[in-house]
C-alpha cells in the first residue's frame, strides 16, 4: 500500500511534510502535486480526485493539504458509497457561510464531506476553529486536531521589489476589513500598501493597493521593507489572517490585528504586536507606537522573530502534522 500528500502547488518530492510523514507516520509516501496554471481549471482537479478515486484501493492513507481536493474526493466517496478503504486526512479547513441557494449548496458539501465515514482527521489551525467546525457541521469534536500553522523560513532570500520603507502593510484577502482600514488612515500622514488581487477599493491619498504582486518572494519583499503590518477582520468568528501573521514574525514585524476568536492563539497582545476592537481612534493608537517609541518597537520586533523561531517553522508544523497522523492511525 502507498500513502499519498496532494498539493494545491508543484510540491517537491522530497518536501518538508512528506519527508516528517514519512519519519513519523512510516511507509511509502507519493507526492502529487499541481502546477500555479493547472490550480485555475476546475476540471483538472476533477481529474486529480478521479485519478485518486480509480487508485484509492492500493492507496492508505491520503493527506490533503487544502481543503477543497480532500472535499471533492469525500463528496465523491459518499456519492457512489462505495467501501471505506483510506484513511483520510483535510487540512486548511475554511469555511465562510454564503446566502441563498448556492450558500445551501456550500454548506451541504462541506457537511456531507466532513461528516463521511472515510474522513479520519480535520487538522485545523486554531483550537477555536476545531470547535466552531463542529458545530457548524454536525461533526465530532473528536474528529478535529489542530497545530499552529507554520511557514518556511526565506528571511535570508529576498530581493528587493519595493525601494519604500517604514510603510503600514496589509495583505491577504480572506475576511479582511480594508474599508475600514483605509477609512480610518484617511487624513493622516500614514503611508500604507495593501496587497490584495481581488480588492475592489481604489487608491486613496495613503493607501494604495497592489494586485500585481506574487504571495511568495515579492510579497516578502514589502513585508521586510514595512514598518508593521495590519490585518483588519470583517468576521470575528472566522480564523484568517494567520499565515500573514506569521510571515510578519518570519521578519521581525509586529502585527496590528482586529479581534478574532483564534488570533490570541497567535499575538500576544503588546509583546509582538497588538489586538485591537474594529475601533479607529485604538488603531491610530497602535499605529502611533510603532513610530513613536522606538525601544518598544526595537523590543516587539525581537519578540515576533523569536515567536516565529519557536513556535511557526515550516519544520515544527510538519512535525506536528505528521504526529497527529501517526497517531491517529494507532486509533483507527
Amino acid at each position: 500500500m502507498v500513502n499519498v500528500n496532494v498539493f494545491d502547488w508543484d510540491a517537491a518530492d522530497n518536501n518538508t511534510l512528506t519527508s516528517e510523514l514519512r519519519n513519523i507516520v512510516g511507509g511509502t509516501w507519493k507526492v502529487v502535486g499541481m502546477t500555479d496554471e493547472d490550480r485555475k481549471s476546475i476540471i483538472l482537479k476533477i481529474r486529480l480526485v478521479l485519478s485518486l478515486f480509480f487508485k484509492r484501493n492500493i492507496m492508505d492513507e491520503i493527506v490533503f493539504w487544502q481543503q477543497s481536493h480532500g472535499l471533492m474526493y469525500a463528496n465523491l466517496l459518499e456519492l457512489l458509497r462505495v467501501k471505506k478503504v483510506n484513511r483520510i486526512t483535510i487540512m486548511t479547513l475554511i469555511y465562510k457561510e454564503s446566502k441563498g441557494f448556492r450558500g445551501k449548496i456550500k454548506y451541504n458539501f462541506f457537511k456531507r464531506a466532513l461528516q463521511s465515514k472515510h474522513v479520519n482527521t480535520i487538522i485545523c489551525y486554531s483550537a477555536n476553529e476545531c470547535e466552531l467546525y463542529s458545530n457548524i457541521f454536525e461533526v465530532p469534536i473528536e474528529k478535529f486536531a489542530h497545530t499552529m500553522l507554520g511557514v518556511h523560513d526565506f528571511k535570508q532570500d529576498i530581493s528587493k521589489y519595493s525601494s519604500d520603507k517604514g510603510y503600514l502593510l496589509a495583505a491577504g484577502n480572506s475576511n479582511r476589513d480594508y474599508k475600514f482600514l483605509t477609512e480610518a488612515l484617511n487624513g493622516t500622514n500614514y503611508k500604507c500598501y495593501i496587497i490584495d488581487r481581488t480588492c475592489e477599493l481604489s487608491d486613496t491619498d495613503n493607501c494604495k493597493i497592489v494586485r500585481n504582486v506574487n504571495y511568495g518572494e515579492q510579497l516578502y519583499s514589502f513585508i521586510e521593507n514595512s514598518q508593521a503590518i495590519i490585518i483588519p477582520l470583517v468576521d470575528e468568528n472566522i480564523s484568517s489572517g494567520q499565515t500573514v501573521i506569521i510571515q510578519a514574525f518570519m521578519f521581525g514585524k509586529p502585527v496590528i490585528a482586529t479581534y478574532s476568536k483564534a488570533i490570541d492563539e497567535y499575538i500576544t497582545d503588546g509583546v509582538n504586536g497588538y489586538i485591537i476592537s474594529k475601533n479607529k481612534q485604538d488603531l491610530l493608537n497602535k499605529i502611533e507606537d510603532f513610530y513613536s517609541d522606538e525601544k518598544k518597537y526595537e523590543s516587539m520586533s525581537k519578540a515576533a522573530r523569536k515567536q516565529y523561531e519557536d513556535n511557526f517553522s515550516y519544520e515544527a508544523f510538519s512535525k506536528n502534522v505528521a504526529n497527529i497522523i501517526a497517531a491517529r492511525k494507532k486509533t483507527y
